[in-house]
């Protein structure tokens, strides 16, 4: 079951997922106040999972029972490096050279979203020499004295999916990845104001289109996988012992599931079972 939390309390969906699937309610509030669609691991019958869609829709949230097969029928995106407003259709093209060709009539669903990624570093640097002391006495007294740098990096990438349900099709737009020359004589120098552009006559263009930007407005509460790297090494000559410790995190691929997860509710939607 695909579940959209709603968009203001959640309080009472919270209690409905937490009844039917034997969790704590404050765990399923945690979940659902992230604000991004995600899948509830249900058992039982047909009939169940549609009695609790119904209670979460009565809640103000949307729940849909699908096929675990259908999670792998979300089609591919293509990562655009170019693209073209063409009279009828958006045409995007990767680096490759490899095209996709979206009818505006055709475009189901226009996803804005952001990944976000961090990174933080911890840098101990030892270095050992004789005591001056000592040496003044004529003892060799070994001392150590260490040192911490700590940096960290934020990274924020804005991107946007557009959806076609039938055949199924999808193209991924990176703010940072394009070309913006499909926008002609509107191209500004700075790659924000272009991809807002871009967004804004393709939104314009897609009459049948349904806009969801909750994945641009929630992705800071969407958590990413913590990957943590060590490394050491010795400067002979200087006796420096120099150690970095890194912990990153992102959250792109978390964020590119909940839009496939969104493409899938509205397939769900335009051809109900």
């Amino acid at each position: 079951m695909i579940v959209l939390p709603p968009e203001g309390d959640v309080s009472a969906a919270a209690r409905a997922l937490a009844a039917a699937t034997g969790r704590e309610p404050v765990d399923t509030r945690q979940q659902l106040a992230k604000g991004a669609p995600f899948v509830a691991a249900l058992t039982g019958a047909t009939a169940e999972a549609e009695a609790l869609a119904g209670r979460l829709s009565a809640a103000g949230a949307e729940a849909r029972a699908l096929p675990v097969e259908t999670l792998g029928t979300v089609p591919e995106p293509l990562e655009a490096r170019s693209f073209e407003f063409q009279p009828d259709a958006f045409v995007a093209r990767d680096r490759a050279g490899a095209e996709v060709r979206l009818a505006f009539a055709d475009v189901a669903l226009i996803v804005r979203a952001r990944a976000e990624s961090s990174s933080q570093s911890v840098i101990e640097t030892t270095q050992k020499r004789l005591s001056r002391t000592g040496l003044a006495l004529g003892l060799p007294i070994p001392v150590s004295r260490t040192t911490t740098e700590r940096n960290e990096t934020l990274s924020i990438e804005p991107f946007a999916v557009v959806y076609r349900l039938k055949p199924p099709a999808a193209v991924r737009l990176a703010r940072e990845a394009l070309d913006y020359r499909g926008l002609g004589e509107g191209r500004a120098p700075a790659s924000f104001a272009n991809y807002a552009e871009l967004l804004r006559r393709l939104e314009a263009a897609c009459p049948r289109a349904r806009r969801d930007s909750r994945l641009e407005r929630s992705a800071g509460r969407i958590p990413g996988v913590p990957l943590e790297a060590r490394r050491s090494w010795r400067q002979a000559s200087t006796r420096t012992k120099v150690t970095e410790r890194t912990t990153s995190s992102g959250n792109a691929e978390a964020i590119a599931f909940a839009a496939d997860l969104l493409f899938l509710l509205e397939r769900s939607r335009r051809s109900p079972a």
